[in-house]
């Protein structure tokens, strides 16, 4: 006779949805830092110290508009990824798409300059998480926050 014990199912199945191991592999993440998975999707994404107003703020005052830039009128983004350790470190810093005449060089120093951020959190645990960030040229108006 075979015996139904929901209770037990109930409590281990809690267990795997908060589990963060389980969570990784339900959302699909399969990145590795020292050994340690690194999220993409998270509960609580991780925030630049002062939020976004102080990020968009740090990001008006750093970044430099690269002379060959502004001679060859290069305006948009370069879009900058970066892991968010769990200490709040920013690590493995790289462009994913740029502009060129010097624009990816100053959105790799202003980001490897940031200060370390506010990790993001699973299951109330801190986390690596990896983030992508624009970083403008001679664009004025994007580094103010959507209201």
């Amino acid at each position: 006779m075979l015996i139904f014990k929901p209770l037990p199912t109930l409590i281990w199945g809690l267990f795997l949805l908060t589990s963060p191991k389980t969570a990784i592999d339900c959302l699909g993440q399969t990145n590795q830092f020292d050994g340690e998975i690194v999220f993409t999707v998270v509960e609580t994404p991780p925030t630049f110290p002062g939020g976004e107003k102080a990020l968009y703020h740090y990001l008006k005052q750093a970044v430099q508009y690269p002379e060959s830039a502004r001679k060859a009128g290069v305006k948009g983004r370069v879009f900058v990824t970066f892991v968010v350790r769990k200490d709040g470190q920013l690590t493995d810093v790289d462009v994913v798409l740029g502009l060129g005449h010097g624009c990816n060089e100053e959105a790799l120093r202003v980001v490897k300059a940031m200060p370390r951020w506010n990790p993001g959190r699973q299951s109330g645990f801190p986390i690596h998480v990896k983030y992508n960030l624009p970083v403008s040229f001679g664009v004025a108006d994007v580094f103010e926050p959507k209201k």
